[in-house]
């Protein structure tokens, strides 16, 4: 059996209003239904939201068995960097065509990261990647100051 721990070692009191990261111990595990991570905050009443995290179990997670979709190409983003996706919550990661950027969608858009990559994750049943929303690349314009 494989247990929830705090993804940071340490002090693990929690105060009302505090957050921390549930992982499952064993890494190659996710957490049933939820993914490879579980945010979780104190209420007012001592009480751990979300409420279903007291239950939240880790098990080996389902294969993968969906093709890593393709991008149209008027999204201006490459096909997935990724070779294979082979659980349930791995993701393919796509980057900008050359000259492209997601910058100026990077923010509220939790599926950008900080390296300007989409995410794709695949689902929990390992069935499919659902119905991407594909972000599209700009073109990145250059301007020159002269003195």
């Amino acid at each position: 059996m494989t247990f929830l721990i705090f993804q940071t070692s340490g002090n693990v009191n929690m105060n009302q209003g505090d957050t921390k990261i549930l992982e499952c111990q064993t890494s190659s595990h996710v957490i049933t239904g939820v993914g490879k991570t579980l945010s979780v905050s104190c209420d007012g009443d001592g009480g751990v939201l979300p409420a279903t995290a007291p239950s939240a179990a880790c098990a080996a997670p389902a294969a993968c068995a969906a093709a890593i979709p393709v991008p149209d190409a008027s999204h201006n983003l490459r096909n997935s960097m990724t070779a294979v996706v082979s659980k349930a919550f791995d993701e393919a990661l796509y980057e900008c065509q050359d000259g492209f950027s997601l910058r100026s969608q990077q923010f509220g858009r939790a599926d950008i990261d900080d390296n300007l990559r989409f995410h794709l994750t695949c689902a929990a049943d390992g069935a499919s990647f659902g119905t991407p929303s594909w972000p599209t690349c700009a073109q990145v314009k250059y301007t020159i100051n002269r003195r």
